[in-house]
């Protein structure tokens, strides 16, 4: 079954795409024209688009998460930071500090790095 069409794992899509589309104000740089809670409603808007037309994988979607949950343990100030960085790897595009990091530009950067590690994903669960 693909990624789009398990209900569990597009729960957690989800929450995550809320998370990043809040803007919660603690997280905000007020001086900034644009800061990382902006590029973290683009990211959102991307990610979901790309899990909707079935590019995303159940085990990008955990990995993603799992930085979720860690960048919320972090320091608020810098969890926008840290989930654009994050879901920009597992997604494979995203803005991370204002720059665009298209699809090419990431197979490029990770060309050799491998596939991701089904044994360090594997025990990672999407449920509800």
């Amino acid at each position: 079954m693909a990624a789009k069409d398990d209900a569990l794992v597009r729960q957690k899509m989800i929450q995550l795409k809320e998370w990043l589309e809040a803007g919660f104000k603690n997280m905000r740089n007020a001086g900034a024209a644009r800061d990382h809670a902006d590029y973290a409603k683009e990211n959102a808007g991307k990610w979901m688009a790309r899990f909707n037309e079935g590019a995303v994988t159940k085990d990008q979607v955990r990995l993603a998460y799992v930085g979720l949950m860690r960048a919320m343990l972090g320091n608020n100030q810098w969890a926008y930071a840290a989930m654009n960085r994050r879901g920009t790897i597992a997604f494979g595009n995203g803005v991370v500090n204002g720059q665009d990091y298209s699809a090419q530009s990431m197979r490029e950067l990770m060309d050799g790095a491998g596939e991701i590690d089904q044994s360090a994903v594997g025990t990672v669960q999407c449920r509800g």
